[in-house]
């Protein structure tokens, strides 16, 4: 998800990325799901309701951590 304030950015960087996969904008979706930072990883669970948030990146931890909340959410 972009979080870009100048959408004219985008794709020309995308284009330079070789970046061939759908992209979505924010509008308004950091406040409606209350994004304090960046990165920040969220995790649904089948209904859809948020079941893990993961603020910031431990790139030690973060697999482990990530695999953790995935496995929570789909035991709800």
């Amino acid at each position: 998800i972009n979080t870009d304030q100048d959408r004219d950015v985008v794709k020309p960087f995308l284009q330079e990325q070789k970046w061939n996969k759908a992209v979505y904008y924010e509008d308004g979706l950091s406040n409606l799901l209350k994004v304090s930072s960046i990165p920040s990883t969220l995790i649904f669970n089948r209904q859809g309701e948020l079941a893990a948030r993961m603020n910031g990146f431990v790139p030690d931890k973060f697999i482990a951590m990530l695999t953790e909340r995935i496995q929570e959410a789909l035991a709800e």
